[in-house]
């Protein structure tokens, strides 16, 4: 219902990771649902074994990339 999982964000960003792409940021994550630890490890083992690095977005202030 409008929020993307975290299985299927790690599924897309293993397809990006694959294809070359450096950076992701996490972002927009739900504060009820899900927490950014638990976000971010979903992507990172799904990129294991590339050398993308992932970023989470804090919630509540402007995020540096």
């Amino acid at each position: 219902h409008g929020h993307l999982s975290n299985i299927d964000s790690a599924a897309f960003s293993k397809f990006l990771a694959e294809r070359g792409t450096e950076r992701i940021m996490l972002g927009h994550l739900s504060a009820e649902n899900n927490t950014p630890e638990i976000a971010k490890k979903c992507v990172d083992f799904a990129t294991k074994d590339t050398d993308t690095e992932i970023f989470v977005a804090d919630r509540y202030e402007i995020t540096e990339f």
